[in-house]
């Protein structure tokens, strides 16, 4: 079986971990198909605090997950996760 290099991972669990910051207002989640869009609590204008990602089968690309998991704090969550779920760790995948 052929595996992506990277892992991808569930848009809830991705969705949950974001919201979860203090940088991000939790009101402004908006989902237009499988585009979602979030805002973080700031005075700047609505293009610099504006967060958006797609989702495809459900699940979000590896380097939308990790790189907002590193700028708002959920990125040892993100990496157990992905440990957990897709036999993923330290860049390689695994055999449990």
């Amino acid at each position: 079986m052929s595996r992506d290099p990277y892992p991808s991972c569930d848009v809830n669990f991705f969705i949950a971990e974001l919201l979860k910051s203090p940088k991000i207002d939790s009101d402004t989640l908006s989902n237009v198909g499988s585009t979602h869009t979030v805002l973080l609590k700031d005075k700047k204008p609505l293009h610099k605090r504006t967060i958006m990602f797609r989702e495809h089968n459900g699940e979000v690309g590896f380097m939308d997950a990790t790189g907002n998991a590193a700028l708002y704090g959920f990125m040892p969550e993100l990496l157990e996760w992905f440990e957990d779920n897709k036999g993923w760790k330290a860049g390689a995948y695994i055999d449990k």
